[in-house]
């Protein structure tokens, strides 16, 4: 039973740690989209 908790347990923190550098990543990406396309609507005008 323990082991198996502790598996469990383990399978959370990966899925918390790999939530967390989805979030980063998508924060980063949005940043960079945005700076594109400020940049893109500049050019247009």
């Amino acid at each position: 039973l323990h082991q198996k908790y502790h598996q469990h347990y383990q399978q959370q923190q990966q899925q918390q740690r790999l939530r967390l550098k989805l979030l980063r990543l998508w924060k980063r990406a949005k940043k960079r989209i945005y700076r594109n396309s400020s940049f893109y609507l500049r050019l247009g005008r």
